[in-house]
């Protein structure tokens, strides 16, 4: 079961990831400037020490997406586990 957990975990990570990539590539497109301005305050606050973008911030970005999945979903496999155990004799 933990090696279970472990794959979903880390699919769930790795998607996340992806969609920080997306996001990053779709961004360079925003024309606006009150919404790319918005766009970067969302980033910078929701990923701690993100900058707008250069490469090594654009690495910790990445990194800090795949571990939120990662460690989310850590934590709800964890909390699911605790409130729908199967019985001992159950299969």
């Amino acid at each position: 079961m933990k090696n279970k957990n472990l794959r979903i975990s880390l699919t769930v990570g790795t998607f996340i990831a992806v969609l920080y990539i997306i996001d990053i590539i779709l961004s360079l497109f925003i024309t606006i400037p009150s919404q790319k301005m918005l766009h970067i305050q969302l980033m910078e606050l929701s990923l701690p020490g993100f900058s707008w973008l250069d490469f090594p911030n654009f690495l910790w970005g990445l990194l800090l997406s795949f571990l939120y999945g990662f460690l989310g979903t850590r934590l709800f496999l964890l909390i699911y586990k605790i409130f729908f155990k199967k019985e001992k004799g159950a299969k």
